[in-house]
């Protein structure tokens, strides 16, 4: 008797919110206070005997909660994502288990509610997580979220969808802001590098007003610098001149490395230059910062040059700074990529650091790379290095990146 008059309450809740077009206000609780309270209702509407009314209460309720901004449904740490439509499966792939790449995979299954047509994926995320995401429906059906009208565009164009938890803040600096002065980027500059042997190509950043008669800058050299400064990546462009003009980063000289063979641009070299390579290293060093510091006017010392790198390239910053803090002193990683390089936390381990050399390590708690960070924290800590460690509920993605890049500067530059 308890059960079916628990399930009369959430139906006449449903009906109520429906029909009536109201919503809690945000002092209320909320409609279903679980995924299991919106699973039990919708699985008591799909039994009603009525076919008709059966069709209209749940279309009814599949509207409600679109236009109240509650497809996926979030309550507490979990996310409910919900489909509908005839389907014999429907999965989730997104930035939570790579895309369905990992091994072992992580869960995407999700369920038919009852005997109705709705799809339910339940997920547990942390309420300030973010996340990106598509639904596979069938067997190759890929799909935005029809339900979630939160688009990304990642590199490259593609989009997916995108969740915000509740508790998700996104970093006041990515966004271009009226009236902000802007500095200047270089088209492609090129250099034939000895130590590579091969031609490479990079951008220049100057911070507005900057001329040779300006002040020496400190500068920052970047891995994977047109994903970083590219609207649907790191929005680093945007992220300096508001930081620059709000007075908390100096004007800063920013050297942006573009992995890409300049011909064909579609060979990208960063997994042979970015692994721990003694030429890129010998590269950057003695031949670009050398190049940099002639041509641009730059505080030319170890402890006013930064790098910055994000992935494999946070990988290649980690290397940089234990082996060539002799040019380097301010290094930041994002998410790096240290698995398959165990002599990394072996440098880390018996290098002597400099006390002024400034690490700033990033990462995800959601299917990023973690655990190698942890790795390499511990060694800082034994070595009483100074750092700086960063967690956000986020994942290997740009979206991640781009939200956690001021952090870095600020940290580098304080």
């Amino acid at each position: 008797m308890t059960r079916i008059l628990r399930s009369s309450l959430l139906l006449l809740a449903v009906l109520l919110a429906a029909c009536q077009h109201l919503w809690p206000t945000a002092s209320d609780a909320r409609l279903f206070p679980s995924l299991e309270a919106l699973r039990d209702s919708v699985r008591t509407l799909a039994t009603l005997p009525d076919a008709a009314a059966r069709t209209q209460r749940l279309d009814a309720l599949w509207d409600t909660l679109a236009a109240h901004g509650d497809l996926p449904y979030l309550v507490g740490d979990s996310a409910g994502f919900l489909f509908r439509g005839p389907a014999e499966r429907v999965r989730w792939h997104g930035s939570f288990n790579g895309y369905n790449t990992l091994s072992p995979p992580i869960e995407n299954e999700g369920h038919r509610i009852g005997t109705s047509d709705w799809w339910l994926f339940p997920l547990a995320i942390p309420s300030d997580g973010r996340m990106e995401y598509w639904l596979e429906v069938n067997e190759g059906d890929l799909r935005l979220d029809p339900g979630n009208p939160r688009r990304y565009r990642m590199i490259g164009g593609q989009q997916v969808s995108e969740l915000r938890m509740p508790g998700w803040q996104p970093s006041p600096w990515v966004e271009p802001r009226p009236g902000t002065p802007v500095g200047t980027l270089t088209d492609s500059l090129f250099f034939d590098s000895q130590a590579l042997g091969y031609r490479v190509h990079y951008a220049v950043y100057t911070p507005a007003g900057y001329s040779d008669r300006s002040r020496p800058l400190p500068s920052l050299y970047v891995t994977d610098g047109p994903s970083y400064y590219h609207p649907e990546g790191g929005r680093m462009l945007h992220v300096l001149d508001n930081l620059i003009a709000a007075g908390k980063l100096p004007p800063l000289l920013v050297v942006f490395l573009d992995p890409r063979d300049p011909a064909p641009p579609r060979r990208n070299r960063r997994n042979e230059e970015y692994r721990m390579s003694p030429s890129f290293l010998t590269f950057v060093a003695d031949e670009l910062v050398p190049t940099i510091d002639a041509a641009y006017r730059t505080r030319a010392v170890p402890t006013e040059r930064g790098l910055l790198g994000v992935s494999f390239g946070g990988l290649n910053a980690a290397y940089f700074a234990v082996t060539r803090h002799d040019t380097f002193r301010r290094i930041a990683m994002q998410s790096p990529s240290l698995y398959g390089m165990p002599q990394i936390y072996t440098r880390f381990h018996h290098e002597r650091l400099p006390a002024d050399l400034r690490l700033f390590i990033s990462v995800g708690t959601l299917n990023d790379t973690e655990d190698h960070a942890d790795d390499l924290v511990k060694i800082l800590d034994a070595k009483n290095t100074t750092y700086h460690y960063l967690k956000v509920s986020d994942s290997h993605a740009w979206g991640n990146y781009r939200h956690t890049l001021a952090d870095a500067l600020l940290y580098l530059w304080e």
